[in-house]
C-alpha cells in the first residue's frame, strides 16, 4: 500500500435518519470528498482518511463503522440499510478470504448452492422433451418435431 492510502480507511457510513443523511452530505461536500458507493438516504462507503472519518464522526446522527456490523444488529435495521450492511459485511468477509468471492471456483451445484435457472424458452421444451417420454417410453432420446427448428 502506497504511504499516501496508508492513512486511509474504508467505511460504512450511516445516517440515523433525513437530517442525519443531510449533514453527512453536507459534510462531504464541504471536505471535498466522494464516497464510492452511495445508498441514499441513509448510506454510504467511502475510503477515507482517519481525519475525515474522526469529523464525521462528529456530525450529529451520523454512525462510522470500519467492522462488521454485529448480525444481532443488521436483523433490527430497516430494509435498505439491512441490505447496504449486509453486502458491508459480506465485503469485509470476502477480503478476509483473501478476496475472493463466495462460490468463486465451485461448481453450482456445491453445497448450498442451487442450479441456475434455464430460461423460460429451454423450460418449455424440456417439459414437452418430458410428456414425448411419457407417452413413448421405447422412442429414443433426441429432438421431437416440435422441438426442431421451423422451415422457412
Amino acid at each position: 500500500m502506497p504511504e499516501e492510502d496508508a492513512d486511509r480507511l474504508e467505511a460504512l457510513i450511516v445516517a440515523a435518519d433525513d437530517a442525519g443523511w443531510a449533514a453527512l452530505t453536507r459534510s462531504l461536500r464541504e471536505r471535498g470528498l466522494a464516497p464510492t458507493h452511495s445508498f441514499p438516504p441513509r448510506c454510504i462507503i467511502g475510503v477515507l482518511c482517519r481525519a475525515d472519518l474522526d469529523s464525521l464522526r462528529g456530525v450529529p446522527g451520523v454512525r462510522v463503522i470500519v467492522d462488521r456490523v454485529p448480525e444481532s444488529r443488521l436483523v433490527t435495521l430497516p430494509e435498505p440499510l439491512r441490505l447496504a450492511a449486509a453486502a458491508w459485511n459480506e465485503r469485509l468477509r470476502s477480503r478476509a478470504e483473501g478476496g475472493r468471492a463466495r462460490g468463486r471456483g465451485e461448481s453450482w451445484d456445491a453445497p448450498g448452492f442451487l442450479p441456475p435457472d434455464p430460461p423460460a424458452a429451454v423450460r418449455e421444451v424440456l417439459r414437452r422433451r418430458e410428456a414425448d417420454a411419457a407417452r413413448e417410453p421405447s422412442r429414443k432420446p433426441g429432438l421431437s418435431e416440435r422441438d426442431k427448428p421451423e422451415k422457412t
